[in-house]
């Protein structure tokens, strides 16, 4: 095992692009490796590759980041099946699925990749009704030359590199809603602009977009704007300041991922996948589909860009999540109205082949029906909760969705491993889309 990873290292010295149908191995030390993953288990990732006859192996403790090739679902070759309803956890994680059944103690609910499973009403936050995938539009970076940039970066390990001040920019089509994410790694203290819904190709040349500042003062949102009189000033306005501090970093390294509403005028901020804030734009939102990075430090290599992803994003879930759910000791079912009722959604019946909730509320002596087809989202009261041990592994989804995992065993056809509230889960290969490393000591 260990000389096959010494021949791994060897062999993959300089940098790969992952062609169509290959999966990708980020290690902690930032070096990528492309194959086709054909195992994970007993400490070490078996990849295939093409530069030995035999699968080689990495210690999976070095172990960053897994990027799956891209699935004929995804790419529309293949139909597999989609659930209109997400379960949010209160551990954070997420998943589709469809409720089959609801009583004072359990959720059943059936997903196309897992099978039917349970879990204890308990640990459950939210259900949302009617929500879609996220479409992912956006993988890379894979080269330099479909980027505009001003010779002051540069492209290595699938990675962009700053060596200088200037801007790096791309259309990317950018969707009315989107999720938008990457991972920044930076070497002395920071003073870089990422700019996003414009139409410029300059980061100085931003005239109607947004811009998030990253300094030594943290982060702030910046909405770019100029009035539409003939050579009027460009203006700023200041949305706000993410809850993020320098401090928090002690590896120079964290995973920004912006989620922007343009239907609604919001953003919302996300640093390391911790909530960082929620923004709103006063005004019209801007329409351009681009974004930029713009260094603005004349240092080399100061900064790393790698792990870009956008998706289309069906923000209706996080819109959904504004509700006001005030009484957290209570249930709350959200209808497709507007309506709110709070109390106690005891369970789910099948009323004429049609299920309803019987919610019971203060206002009636007899459960209130509401049929399931008019929620919008139904809210569980919050108990105390013995701590949840922490999972090694973070898996997206390529359905949309998220699962803390621990003890990953993955095979041809599926992917085996311990959930922290759902227990042993069996996936379907297919609906796997990337797996990180939880544990501390990202990519350097």
């Amino acid at each position: 095992m260990r000389q096959a990873l010494t021949l791994l290292l060897t062999t993959f010295c300089l940098p790969v692009l992952p062609a169509q149908g290959e999966d990708l191995v980020t290690l902690k030390n930032g070096d990528h490796f492309v194959g086709k993953i054909s195992g994970l288990s007993d400490g070490f990732i078996e990849i295939a590759s093409p530069h030995s006859d035999t699968p080689l192996s990495i210690i999976s403790e070095e172990l960053h980041e897994l990027s799956f090739a891209q699935t004929e679902a995804e790419t529309g070759a293949e139909e597999i099946p989609s659930h209109q309803q997400v379960i949010n956890l209160r551990n954070g994680d997420s998943l589709p699925g469809e409720v089959i059944e609801l009583d004072e103690k359990n959720l059943k609910f059936n997903t196309w990749f897992a099978g039917d499973l349970s879990i204890p009403r308990t640990q459950i936050d939210a259900i949302f009704y009617e929500t879609a995938p996220q479409r992912l539009i956006y993988q890379g970076p894979k080269m330099l030359s479909n980027w505009k940039q001003d010779d002051n970066w540069g492209f290595t390990d699938n990675a962009f590199r700053s060596n200088g001040r200037g801007s790096l920019s791309k259309d990317l089509e950018l969707p009315e809603d989107f999720i938008y994410r990457f991972q920044l790694q930076w070497q002395s203290t920071p003073n870089l602009r990422i700019h996003f819904c414009t139409s410029a190709e300059i980061g100085r040349e931003n005239k109607d977009g947004y811009y998030l500042s990253f300094n030594s003062q943290g982060l702030q949102l910046q909405r770019v704007f100029q009035d539409a009189k003939e050579d009027s000033p460009v203006r700023y306005l200041n949305l706000g300041r993410p809850n993020f501090s320098l401090d928090q970093i002690t590896d120079r390294t964290a995973i920004i991922e912006m989620r922007v509403s343009r239907s609604t005028n919001t953003i919302y901020l996300y640093v390391n996948r911790d909530f960082a804030g929620e923004f709103t734009d006063p005004g019209d939102p801007p329409v351009g589909e681009g974004v930029i990075f713009e260094s603005q430090n004349s240092n080399r290599r100061q900064y790393t860009i790698q792990g870009i992803k956008l998706h289309e994003w069906d923000s209706k879930t996080r819109n959904l999540n504004r509700e006001k759910h005030e009484k957290k000791s209570a249930d709350t079912v959200a209808t497709d109205e507007g309506d709110l009722y709070t109390g106690d959604i005891r369970k789910r019946l099948i009323v004429d082949d049609n299920p309803i909730y019987e919610v019971k509320i203060d206002l009636t002596d007899q459960p209130v029906p509401i049929p399931e087809n008019r929620c919008s989202a139904l809210y569980f009261k919050k108990e105390e909760l013995s701590e949840i041990p922490e999972s090694a592994y973070l898996l997206e989804l390529t359905s949309g969705g998220s699962l803390s995992l621990s003890e990953v065993t993955l095979g041809e056809k599926d992917l085996t491993a311990n959930h922290p509230c759902l227990g042993k889960l069996k996936l379907d290969r297919r609906v796997l889309r990337e797996l990180s490393n939880q544990k501390k000591g990202g990519a350097k």
